[in-house]
């Protein structure tokens, strides 16, 4: 029988053994979440002081508008005498050819 009491003081010596060390393991784990909640509630804490903080201010801008106006000249008021439209006609039909342009009238 003394063989069989040594193999079961050995299992539940070992038995115990591993217990404890779950034991400190689950110690070990808890201590960590706490650790990790702390520091997440202290970051929130700072985060809400810091936000508290900040001041909103609404502001009106109100600048001067700058227009600038540019003037494109317009040729509908050109008017030539007969000889330069006929002088213009003539270039014209040169460098487009006659049936490309139509030949305007004379001058009003």
């Amino acid at each position: 029988m003394t063989p069989y009491l040594i193999a079961g003081a050995a299992l539940i010596s070992a038995a115990a053994g591993f217990y404890g060390g779950l034991r400190i393991k689950q110690g070990e784990w808890d201590a960590a979440t706490v650790a990790a909640q702390t520091e997440r509630e202290a970051a929130l804490t700072t985060i809400a002081e810091s936000i508290q903080k900040i001041d909103v201010k609404q502001q009106a801008i109100r600048e001067r508008v700058i227009r600038e106006t540019v003037e494109k000249p317009v040729y509908r008021d050109c008017r030539h005498e007969p000889d330069g439209l006929r002088d213009i006609n003539a270039a014209l039909s040169l460098s487009a050819g006659a049936s490309d342009v139509p030949a305007s009238d004379a001058a009003r």
